[in-house]
Order: C-alpha cells, then sequence, then structure tokens
C-alpha cells in the first residue's frame, strides 16, 4: 500500500510539473507517436502496464466511493456473480470483482476510446506544449461507470438523482450547508443544518428509522414520479429534510442515500415475492400478460438504444396527452413510472401480482388490466410512428 501511495504521489508530481500520465504515454504507444522502438507494441509484463493499471484502480476506487457504491454489490455495476469488490476467485479470469472492473474500463479507453484520444494528442494545439489526455481519460472513466449504473441499477441511480437534487436545493434555500467534503454533494459530503449542529453525527443506523418513515410517504412516487408528479415529491423531500435537519446534527450524504436506496430496495423487492398471488379475485385467471414488457429491456426487435429511447420517451409523451379523467391519469403514469424506473433493471416474464402492485402504487386491483391494456395500445401507437407507418386509430388516443 505505501509503494502504491510512493507511486501516486510520484504521478502526481509529474502532472504538476507538465508531463504525461501512465495513461497518455500507453495512448502515444498505441497510436504509434512516441517514436520509439517498441511504439505500437505494449505486453502484459510491461512496466507502463502495471502503471496504467495502478492508476485505473485508483481512480475506479474513488469513484465508487463517490458514487456510495464501494459497499453496494458489484451486480449493480454489470458484474455478477460476486458478492463484493474485494471478494477474490482465483479460479476467474479477475481475481476479484474489481479486477474485471479494471478490465473494462481498460478495454473501453483503449479500445473503444482510442482513437478519440489519439485524436486529441495530435491536435494542433498540443504542439507546443506537453500532449496530455490523462484529464480526458478520467472523465471518460467516470462516465463509463455513469452508464453502467444506469443500465444495471436504475433503481439506484434514480433515487440517488432524487436525492441529490433535493439536498443541492435544501443548501441553496439555506436549509443545509456542506460542512465537509465535496459541494457538488457526493458520498464523502458531510451537511449539517444551517441553524448550527449539536452532539455526535447521525449514524447510518440512525438514519435507517428516519428514511423507513420517510418512504411510508415518499413511495411510490420516489421511484415512479414525473411530470406533475415530480412536483409533488420534491415538496415531500424537502419537508423530510427539514425535519433531518431540526435534529440540528451533521450527517454523511453517503449514509443517508445508502439507507434510502436499501429501504427502497426491500420494500419493492417484496413485490416480488411469492404470496400466492397467481390469480384474480373473481374469475380465477392468471394475472395479465404483458406481452411487450421485453421492450423496456431491449429485447425484442428493437435494439438500438436510441431507437428504444425514442420509443419510451413517445409513450411519456402520448400520456401527457390523453384526455382521461384525472385520477385514471395519475394510475397510468404511476404504472408506466414503474415499469420504466424499476422492472427494466431485470428480465422478469410478468409484472407482480395485483394484490402487491396495486397497493403499492395506489391503483385499484381492479383497474390494472384496463390499465394495462392502454399502456399496450400507446406503445404500439408508438412503434408505428416510429416505423413510419400510420397508427390504428385507437379510443385512447
Amino acid at each position: 500500500m505505501d509503494g502504491e501511495m510512493t507511486s501516486r504521489a510520484r504521478a502526481l508530481k509529474g502532472r504538476e510539473e507538465g508531463r504525461p500520465g501512465p495513461i497518455t504515454q500507453l495512448v502515444r504507444r498505441l497510436a504509434g507517436l512516441d517514436g520509439g522502438p517498441s511504439s505500437g507494441v505494449v505486453g502484459a509484463g510491461d512496466d507502463l502496464m502495471a502503471a496504467v493499471r495502478r492508476t485505473i484502480t485508483w481512480r475506479l476506487t474513488k469513484e465508487l466511493e463517490k458514487r456510495n457504491q464501494w459497499f453496494a454489490s458489484p451486480r449493480y455495476l454489470g458484474l455478477i456473480g460476486w458478492e463484493s469488490w474485494w471478494e477474490s476467485d482465483a479460479g476467474r479470469i479477475g481475481t476479484s470483482a474489481l479486477d474485471e472492473l479494471v478490465v473494462d474500463v481498460f478495454s473501453h479507453l483503449f479500445v473503444d476510446k482510442l482513437p478519440d484520444l489519439a485524436s486529441r494528442l495530435r491536435a494542433p494545439g498540443n504542439s507546443g506544449g506537453v500532449p496530455n489526455v490523462d484529464g480526458l481519460a478520467v472523465r471518460l472513466m467516470c462516465n463509463f461507470i455513469h452508464d453502467r449504473q444506469q443500465k444495471n441499477d436504475r433503481l439506484g441511480a434514480r433515487v440517488y438523482r432524487v436525492l441529490k437534487a433535493a439536498v443541492r436545493r435544501a443548501i441553496e434555500h439555506d436549509l443545509l450547508e456542506v460542512q465537509e467534503g465535496d459541494s457538488e454533494v457526493n458520498a464523502s459530503t458531510l451537511l449539517a443544518p444551517v441553524a448550527g449542529s449539536k452532539g455526535s453525527r447521525i449514524t447510518a443506523e440512525q438514519l435507517r428509522h428516519w428514511v423507513a418513515q420517510w418512504n411510508a410517504r415518499l413511495l411510490p412516487e420516489l421511484v415512479t414520479g414525473f411530470g406533475p408528479q415530480s412536483k409533488v415529491l420534491h415538496a415531500e423531500l424537502r419537508f423530510c429534510l427539514a425535519e433531518l435537519a431540526g435534529e440540528l446534527r451533521s450527517f454523511l450524504f453517503g449514509d443517508l442515500v445508502r439507507e434510502l436506496v436499501l429501504d427502497v430496495r426491500g420494500r419493492w423487492a417484496d413485490l416480488y415475492s411469492s404470496d400466492g398471488d397467481e390469480e384474480s379475485e373473481e374469475g380465477g385467471e392468471e394475472r395479465p400478460e404483458f406481452p411487450w414488457f421485453r421492450i423496456l429491456a431491449a429485447n425484442d426487435a428493437i435494439t438500438e438504444a436510441d431507437h428504444l429511447r425514442k420509443l419510451l420517451d413517445c409513450v411519456t409523451d402520448c400520456l401527457g396527452k390523453l384526455d382521461h379523467p384525472p385520477e385514471r391519469l395519475r394510475h397510468l403514469q404511476a404504472l408506466w413510472g414503474f415499469l420504466l424506473r424499476f422492472t427494466a433493471d431485470e428480465i422478469r416474464e410478468r409484472v407482480p401480482g395485483g394484490r402487491k402492485l396495486g397497493p403499492a402504487l395506489g391503483i385499484p386491483r381492479r383497474h390494472l388490466t384496463s390499465l394495462y391494456a392502454t399502456l399496450g395500445e400507446l406503445v404500439n401507437q408508438c412503434r408505428a410512428v416510429l416505423a413510419g407507418e400510420k397508427p390504428e386509430d385507437s379510443e385512447d388516443g
């Protein structure tokens, strides 16, 4: 560990003096820009490769800590079969989940993004100084982790984003202030009431009690809310944070968001636990199938991410234009929001049964079948529009 710290200190000193770091040096070698005999060639045992690996590992560890992912399951970043980031398994390609992530990021930087990084080094503006793409590489790494989380942990990413926005508004309105850490607010940011902090910091265990009370009021909008529902959610969160500020004690944003995400995950996981909810309450029919459900995981004919996003945006826009009673519109938005925010995380053959899903979304169970039908019609209409076809008229159009 001391050796790694010394290496990082040397790297930082080199950047301060204008020397390119290991990542820039490797880009130059792979792109054939260094002019040496080894230009374009690199080996696994190369000292430069080892330095690049240390740099990426250190940066990823910091980014995972910043995003409150270091103590979360690696599966939320798409790494399956690991219990933790530091668990070792000599029988796998990577000896740990972190090693696998380092390999993925290495491939992203030096395969996918190598042309962009090399072109930046070749740019005319670099001819007068020491070309350096280390900063750009760090940004690409952060974007890579962000995209992985958005794809594999939509629920956690949603809660993190909403809570962070609420905390930043609370800071702007002089309810909370940053006592230590990043003013942009991340896991290491220590927050305190503007009125002052007395006593010890609120622990994660104590925050668990608070978020359990909050989620009784915040769900389902914390997960499903969009459009007009967002305003109500923001108001509720401001009230929750005001309650916490009333304790006149500091707390870590990372502790708060972790406990909030864990509580939300637990509550929503209950929707999929078996409780015999396989039949409707009257006819003995199975709960309704959702034949177009897999579009949310891009598993049907729609494989282009841009096309899929346009489809989902189209359905969302259409929901806002329906001429339905306010209560039915709220039910449609809640159900659609649920499908977008939660069930897209994992491919499932069926949505949860109405006995659990209805109360969780505040929707009478008897209305779910017609709501599914309306959403299905909207999806078909939007698919036709995106395919350049004229959609069939619908009573909900």
